[in-house]
């Protein structure tokens, strides 16, 4: 299963031009992808009245239901820098030229950037195995990444990070 490395995602976010209201959102976007392995119906679905500062929550809906994501804080204030950079303060957090961001909006600024950076385009889905290695790199249990991650049976865990798991161990002894 491809997966988007620690170095890649570096690579994205340099090409990412903060200074321009584009390259700030799909900054936001890498790092929010990255920290939470979220889908990205997920992502799309993320709004304003759904995100939590305090606890550094945001309240999404997608392929599995409703549920709550923990963001990091290098993810928060991405995301905090952007959304006051465009003035967003209701409705839909991630927006574009046109409107809403759609999931193939958000693929197609995940091509964009592996364009820009040099990186074989691997779809948004890859964030999702990254975030689950890099938790399994940080120390995090199967049972945690399940969690964060918001899947329903250990099997999903095991399968993402296999490679990894048997790496660690390997180191382990």
């Amino acid at each position: 299963m491809p997966a988007y490395t620690r170095t890649e995602v570096q690579r994205l976010l340099m090409a990412c031009d903060r200074r321009r209201l584009l390259g700030l959102r799909d900054y936001a976007m890498v790092l929010v992808l990255f920290d939470t392995g979220m889908r990205a119906g997920k992502l799309c679905s993320m709004t304003c009245e759904g995100l939590d500062w305090g606890s550094g929550v945001a309240r999404v809906v997608g392929k599995t239901g409703p549920r709550e994501v923990p963001l990091g804080r290098n993810a928060l204030k991405a995301l905090l820098r952007y959304m006051r950079r465009w003035g967003i303060e209701a409705g839909p957090v991630w927006r574009g030229e046109r409107g809403p961001r759609t999931e193939n909006g958000a693929l197609q600024a995940i091509k964009r950037l592996c364009d820009r950076s040099g990186i074989e385009a691997k779809g948004v889905h890859a964030f999702r195995r990254a975030a689950a290695i890099e938790m399994k790199q940080a120390g995090m249990n199967d049972s945690d990444i399940l969690e964060i991650l918001g899947w329903h049976s250990l099997t999903m865990p095991k399968r993402y990070t296999a490679q990894e798991a048997r790496t660690l161990a390997f180191r382990a002894h």
